[in-house]
């Protein structure tokens, strides 16, 4: 992209670029930052509030091999039951690196919002109607794969996969993805953003 070139950054085995003078490196483990591995299926946390929404809920997590969290009323053996939304998402948002919402929208936003972190290092958020019609990808689309795990939950239920990031909607690669990919860290995210919108 314009403004952008390959640059060394003084690191031994590392590359770097430019991006008006703003250094982005690909870095070995050894990094500061940690790199995000792909999301791994069999850690998806399958959540519903309601009776129709349960009984997707268990379809999905069947299929990736994921933990069920319903409403006590409507937990069987072997799943995790709850009381309250509230409790119930601080004690497990952290907990797995990925989750799926049977529920609206706003309730998972409103529930999350206090929980949010940084989009390295919080999880993945997919949230499906009731129905399986919309897997909406709602939180950490690319590092921390909603996006795929969005398409993965549209391919369970025969629904569509709803995803809004920018690269994604034009067809184009984004550089996060890529060094999540090739397990690298990113040091300056602001500059993935400068990239992004280069390519744009």
């Amino acid at each position: 992209p314009r403004h952008c070139h390959p640059t060394p950054c003084g690191h031994r085995g590392r590359t770097a670029f430019c991006i008006r003078d703003t250094t982005l490196w690909t870095a070995r483990p050894q990094a500061p930052e940690h790199p995000r591995k792909a999301l791994e299926p069999s850690d998806i946390a399958c959540h519903a509030l309601t009776p129709q929404g349960a009984d997707l809920a268990r379809r999905i997590a069947t299929a990736l091999h994921g933990t069920v969290y319903l409403p006590r009323r409507f937990a069987q053996d072997g799943e995790h039951a709850f009381d309250a939304l509230a409790p119930h998402l601080a004690a497990t948002f952290r907990a797995h690196s990925g989750h799926v919402f049977i529920a609206a929208a706003g309730i998972v936003v409103r529930g999350l919002a206090p929980r949010l972190g940084r989009k390295d290092t919080d999880p993945a958020v997919v949230v499906c109607d009731q129905h399986g019609a919309y897997a909406i990808s709602l939180l950490s689309g690319h590092l921390g794969g909603a996006n795929d795990l969005a398409r993965h939950v549209a391919h369970i239920t025969g629904g569509h996969a709803v995803i809004t990031t920018a690269t994604d909607t034009a067809g184009l690669p984004s550089l996060d993805m890529a060094a999540r990919d090739a397990g690298c860290a990113i040091r300056n995210l602001g500059a993935v953003k400068a990239i992004n919108g280069a390519l744009l």
